[in-house]
């Protein structure tokens, strides 16, 4: 649907005025009343009628009519306020005679590129849910859910298990672990896209769900920002970082319970006092290549629910694209651009509005997990990676 949008818009914007003059123009946008839309073409007897006399003092040189359209989506079920997009849509170009002069007339076709760009917004927002969002990197039908809740924090991390066999043997070895777990039902397994899955918490409170049978989305990605792609394919989403008030005790669980391997254990001081704290953290791999999947920070439950969760994306200069988006939106930068010095990841780290944060990074390491031996890093960095926490 979002590719469909995009493109729906962007041909609208690209159309010759000989073309998609406005008597088209509002043909195509009523066309959109198939979809579900509520549309209402106000003509030019319906806007003298109005008294908009400035928009038809605009179009009366043209033999093309003038028109005003509203696009209505009333999929909510509930009384929030309304959302309302205007655009701009002069069809280059109306008639008479133009006072302007000829440099860069050619770009004046671009002139109803507002009102092109709400239509694509419409097209999309009328398959949205008022109290979820599915987030989607690659194939997969989503990778994060983002829902409404009564509080802003991370719920649960999610992982795919290879098949029903695995899902059972993971069930058999939380038992005998006497580790508490719950069968998540039908309902919960269709809106995690999943055959089964099941919840259950580690020994420091983070919540967990394992599933399998992971379903692929029918449609192809396309990010909106034009990202080339992220790197998932065989090694999940990316990571998690949980806080851990008892490290080992935590650490043990993922080893031992869930079969998880080490990849490295990293303890630095905070500081460059002689008596500074150590921070101490125990990274963890899955049955994949990626570095890490799993980390623990030795620390108190945060109130977001989690340290950081990080994605990787295939090229350096997305990072760059990503971080300048980050800033042209004030959103707080938590770590300056750097390498990693366990993971190789060159990435920089941004707060979300639960008051986690998100790594953004690329160029991380796939090992071969045959030919490798347990890290001991005494830095969290090559360079770069300079923390700096919120002002408030």
């Amino acid at each position: 649907a979002l590719e469909e949008g995009t493109f729906f818009a962007r041909d609208l914007v690209s159309e010759p005025g000989n073309i998609l003059h406005p008597d088209e123009y509002a043909k195509r946008i009523n066309s959109l009343k198939k979809i579900g839309l509520k549309i209402n073409v106000y003509d030019e007897k319906k806007l003298k009628k109005l008294g908009m006399n400035a928009l038809l003092g605009v179009g009366q040189g043209s033999i093309r009519g003038s028109y005003l359209v509203t696009m209505e989506w009333n999929g909510l079920k509930n009384n929030s306020k309304p959302l309302a997009f205007v655009g701009k849509g002069v069809c280059f170009d109306t008639g008479g005679v133009s006072l302007k002069p000829a440099k860069f007339m050619e770009d004046m076709t671009y002139d109803m590129a507002g009102s092109a760009t709400v239509v694509g917004l419409m097209k999309n927002d009328s398959l949205s849910d008022e109290n979820n969002l599915f987030l989607r990197m690659d194939e997969k039908p989503f990778r994060f859910h983002v829902m409404t809740g009564d509080s802003k924090r991370y719920l649960a991390a999610g992982f795919s298990l290879s098949d029903k066999s695995a899902f059972e043997d993971a069930k058999n070895e939380l038992e005998k672990a006497n580790i508490a777990f719950e069968d998540l039902g039908d309902e919960i397994a269709k809106l995690r896209c999943v055959e089964e899955c099941i919840g259950l918490n580690d020994p420091a409170g983070n919540r967990l769900e394992l599933s399998y049978g992971s379903k692929d989305s029918s449609e192809p990605f396309v990010s909106t920002q034009n990202i080339k792609g992220f790197i998932t394919k065989g090694l999940g989403f990316g990571h998690v970082v949980f806080a851990a008030p008892d490290l080992e005790t935590a650490h043990r669980f993922y080893i031992d319970v869930l079969g998880f391997g080490d990849s490295d254990y990293m303890n630095f001081p905070m500081g460059p006092a002689p008596d500074a704290p150590e921070v101490k953290l125990n990274f963890m791999h899955c049955d994949n290549p990626r570095h890490h999947t799993v980390a623990l920070y030795e620390s108190p439950i945060p109130p977001s629910g989690l340290i950081h969760t990080m994605v990787e994306v295939n090229d350096i200069d997305e990072v760059g694209y990503g971080l300048d988006r980050a800033m042209q939106n004030n959103i707080h930068i938590s770590s300056s651009l750097g390498r990693h010095s366990n993971d190789m990841m060159v990435s920089f780290y941004m707060q979300t509005p639960s008051g986690f944060d998100l790594e953004f990074g690329y160029d991380g390491w796939q090992v071969d997990w045959d030919n490798f031996e347990t890290q001991k890093s005494k830095i969290p960095s090559f360079w770069g990676h300079a923390f700096s926490p919120p002002e408030n």
